[in-house]
């Protein structure tokens, strides 16, 4: 009876496989598998490609486009990752690797940027809305949303922004308004009341002159208002996009996608001549006197990618590729500098082919740059980011 019942027990351990009556020796060891891991940008979200990822001793690898990475065949073990990228804080930790093929998730921290953008962003239905982006949280703050449509935010020190809006028109055209940041939106009003059809605003860092575009009964042409005066004097006929010196000295605008600049002091204008087509001119912040730098939009019709480039006082034809690597598929737009012209912000498709954001590089001042410097996405959420204005901290 004993032996039957020993019998019994043995049989119900191997056919409900119970791992106590054989012992951990007998279960089944884990076997190696990928290590999967996604690196996203712990503010926006956003995978970040370009992350050098080691895992224990294996790698380094570098995360893809929408930072995605993967290291084949690992054994299973407890290993350190450590994740490295230009623009985000150096990350080391562990994860215990069961040989499975896990997709682990790495958020990395953007280093500190200081200051904000303000940028216009396209609503759902129709037209845009004006916001502030504060760079060191990212965190996203409206400035106009009304009915109307507004687009081309300029800063106008000390504590305004520019813009053009189509409020209380049907005709397709746009005036220039002004608010104080901060201030409720309906307490923006036109910023020059004798000057219909107006846009593209661009003022001086002190405040004191201010380019736009404007229509009259003699056509298109860029003006120049000058605030202390409250004078307002037609500087050239035709042209758009037009933006003026830090200094209040300068003129950059375009005129059949071919860049000129303008010399308010001479009374001189330049073609800086380009093989292609050049839109969307910006001054760098230490434009002073005889010296300056100016950041284009540009391409050709071989090569129809927009990519940034840099012309400066010393090589004014002279295109000097800013952000001209791959990836191919994407268009680089509507650069803007930051106050200290050490970041380049600009708008393009690079990781969402569905919608633009605003992204930035670095530049040291080298009239040599590297080619396809390393960037950071600074936008968060949905929706197309453009135009991007320097505004300070608020």
């Amino acid at each position: 009876m004993v032996k039957i019942t020993i019998r019994v027990l043995l049989c119900s351990c191997l056919l409900l496989g119970f791992p106590g009556c054989l012992g951990k020796d007998h279960l089944p060891k884990p076997s190696s598998g990928d290590f999967q891991g996604k690196v996203v940008d712990s503010l926006t979200n956003v995978g970040i490609p370009g992350v050098k990822v080691s895992v224990g001793n294996y790698g380094p690898t570098e995360t893809g486009s929408k930072g995605e990475f993967s290291l084949a065949m690992l054994q299973p073990g407890t290993y350190s990752v450590v994740l490295e990228h230009p623009w985000y804080q150096r990350q080391e930790s562990t994860r215990k690797h069961v040989g499975m093929n896990q997709i682990w998730e790495f958020k990395l921290q953007p280093q500190p940027l200081p200051g904000g953008l303000l940028y216009h962003s396209y609503r759902q239905g129709s037209g845009n809305d004006l916001y502030y982006l504060n760079l060191e949280t990212r965190i996203l703050y409206p400035v106009m949303s009304s009915a109307a449509s507004e687009t081309m935010p300029a800063f106008l020190p000390p504590d305004q922004v520019l813009f053009e809006s189509d409020a209380g028109r049907s005709d397709g055209r746009t005036d220039i308004y002004v608010l104080t940041l901060g201030m409720p939106e309906e307490t923006a009003e036109r910023f020059l009341p004798g000057a219909d059809n107006s846009s593209h605003p661009s003022a001086d860092r002190l405040g004191n002159r201010v380019v736009f575009r404007s229509y009259t009964d003699k056509g298109w042409g860029i003006y120049l208002f000058d605030r202390r005066t409250q004078a307002t004097e037609l500087i050239v006929s035709g042209g758009e996009n037009p933006v003026i010196s830090p200094d209040g000295n300068r003129i950059a605008y375009v005129k059949n996608y071919k860049l000129y600049t303008y010399d308010l002091q001479s009374r001189t204008e330049t073609l800086h001549a380009f093989p292609g087509k050049v839109n969307h001119p910006s001054w760098h912040p230490a434009s002073d006197g005889s010296y300056w730098r100016l950041a284009v939009e540009a391409w050709t019709d071989a090569d129809k990618r927009h990519r940034i480039y840099l012309l400066a006082s010393e090589r004014p034809q002279d295109f000097i590729g800013l952000t001209t690597g791959e990836p191919a598929a994407d268009a680089h737009t509507h650069p803007c500098w930051s106050d200290d012209g050490s970041l380049l912000f600009f708008t393009a498709d690079i990781a969402f082919s569905s919608r633009q954001d605003i992204y930035a590089v670095r530049w040291d001042g080298s009239l040599d740059p590297p080619d396809n410097p390393p960037w950071i996405l600074v936008t968060p959420g949905s929706g197309d980011k453009k135009y991007a204005s320097w505004a300070g901290i608020f």
